[in-house]
């Protein structure tokens, strides 16, 4: 039996998980990047794997909604907190998530992240349309 060689038409290289964000493109390519160098535009899902130690790293005082896909969340290590605001006769709803847990956000469903202690998450979504809207208040009560 022989072994499938890993092909000449890209090269294989290593990549940090943390400071780039990876997009798995409709057409099958795999292409990594520095984070927030990606748009709206983009097509495929992202994934991106994140050390939050504050809400800096999360985009805390922004709501963010993906109107076209679900978003995966999953909690490697430390733990968040995952904000949903009120939508659509859904009440708000707090997921405090700690290490091996995850949620999935609905599509069209607002939603953030709080730190709630020093992590690494992992994000999964098509950020195709992607909107972030200011928080205009303080989150606990929003």
């Amino acid at each position: 039996m022989t072994m499938p060689s890993i092909g000449t038409a890209a090269p294989c290289v290593p990549t940090a998980l943390f400071g780039t964000v990876t997009c798995l493109d409709d057409n099958g390519t795999i292409r990594s990047f520095p984070p927030f160098a990606a748009d709206s535009s983009e097509d495929g899902w992202t994934f991106n794997m994140v050390r939050a130690v504050n809400g800096r790293d999360f985009r805390e005082h922004f709501w963010e909604m993906h109107p076209t896909s679900d978003k995966f969340v999953a909690v490697a290590s430390g733990s968040v907190n995952l904000h949903l605001r009120a939508h659509d006769g859904h009440p708000r709803r707090t997921f405090p998530l700690g290490p091996g847990t995850a949620v999935t956000v609905p599509a069209g469903r607002w939603h953030l992240l709080e730190v709630a202690e020093p992590s690494s998450v992992l994000t999964l979504a098509r950020p195709t349309g992607a909107l972030l809207e200011p928080v205009a208040f303080d989150v606990a009560t929003a």
